[in-house]
């Protein structure tokens, strides 16, 4: 077994596969998909892991993969003002109160 961390010759191992991996998915074309690195656990210490090609999910084409991440930073964004918007109206009102003691409020 490979044990907590990889041997170097193991992780060489695993890098060549990678690579051999990434070499026949090139030629396959241009649909991609998901790629997921499974340790082999037999007793052999200079061996480390494998690819596997999960077909059931295909990665975004480039033009999706950035409407993704704007959307999701919208989302950020949107989530931020809300707490903001929040934690200056409590502020605001433990001024009005009376009980705020800190700077002055805009």
């Amino acid at each position: 077994m490979a044990g907590k961390f990889f041997s170097r010759d193991a992780i060489i191992d695993t890098r060549r596969n990678l690579d051999r991996m990434n070499a026949i998915r090139k030629r396959q074309g241009p649909v991609r998909y998901h790629t997921h690195l499974i340790t082999c656990f037999c007793p052999d210490p200079t061996c480390g892991a494998y690819s596997s090609v999960d077909e059931t999910r295909p990665l975004p084409t480039p033009r999706q993969a950035e409407q993704t991440l704007l959307a999701h930073r919208h989302q950020r964004k949107a989530r931020r003002k809300r707490f903001n918007r929040a934690r200056l109206e409590r502020l605001r009102a433990g001024a009005a109160s009376g009980c705020y003691t800190g700077p002055a409020l805009i």
